[in-house]
């Protein structure tokens, strides 16, 4: 799958991220490096103790990263999160969560498909 249907499979704005990394190469690269990015794990992490700082704290992180690849839906989802977590004196949403994790699964299962011509 190309980078455009990536984009296209998962509801995120191709052209905006191609002005942003201008290259199909250095697309792929960050890509690639998003998918070991901690900060979803973070957020699980912090939901399954119910630390609603460090919850707060790695969505927060989650919301410049998948803004800036222009995942659309994810980022959608995390900005809800967002805004539900800043107070900080709640626990986290659980429709709110499971709607960000479908919206990263989607992500994640994609990016596993994307393949690059040599």
């Amino acid at each position: 799958m190309t980078i455009k249907e990536f984009y296209e499979n998962i509801g995120g704005d191709y052209e905006m991220a191609k002005v942003t990394f201008r290259k199909e190469e250095r697309m792929y690269q960050y890509l690639m490096k998003y998918a070991k990015d901690t900060s979803y794990d973070r957020l699980c992490e912090a939901e399954k103790n119910g630390d609603i700082k460090e919850a707060f704290e790695a969505v927060h992180a989650l919301k410049g990263i998948t803004g800036m690849f222009y995942f659309t839906p994810l980022y959608q989802a995390v900005v809800k999160l967002v805004e539900q977590l800043r107070p900080q004196n709640e626990p986290i949403d659980e429709e709110l969560f499971q709607n960000l994790k479908k919206q990263q699964m989607i992500v994640l299962s994609e990016l596993e498909k994307i393949t690059v011509e040599e």
